[in-house]
């Protein structure tokens, strides 16, 4: 499933994972339809963290926008050392793609594509 076909499918979902406001009041959505589809079967060990999740995109340690897409914020939050699934599992990393979909009266709406673990902050991209 590409990034593109997710943001669709994500759009289009009524069923919600989790709902959310950004720090800044957007509301940002996972839809059940990507949580199954795609997070939960490329990064199964996020299945637990779905309150992380939700922290990360309230209020995240770091957050840019993404240098390949300025539609795409990165949120990064750091993972306590004895809450980590692995090693180097030092930061939990939320994928945000923001629309303005007729569907939400056009109003700016953040779509979750993707949440995983990673060991360092993506470098690039303007801190926001």
């Amino acid at each position: 499933m590409s990034s593109e076909n997710r943001i669709d499918d994500a759009v289009d979902s009524d069923e919600h994972v989790v709902e959310v406001k950004d720090k800044d009041g957007v509301p940002v959505f996972l839809a059940e339809v990507v949580w199954n589809e795609h997070i939960l079967l490329r990064h199964p060990e996020i299945e637990p963290y779905k309150d992380l999740i939700t922290q990360t995109i309230e209020n995240p340690d770091v957050r840019h926008i993404d240098p390949e897409d300025e539609r795409v914020m990165l949120y990064y939050k750091a993972v306590p050392e004895d809450a980590r699934p692995f090693r180097k599992a030092s930061f939990i990393r939320v994928v945000v793609k923001y629309l303005y979909p007729e569907e939400y009266n056009n109003q700016r709406t953040g779509f979750i594509s993707s949440v995983y673990f990673v060991s360092k902050v993506k470098r690039g991209g303007r801190i926001v």
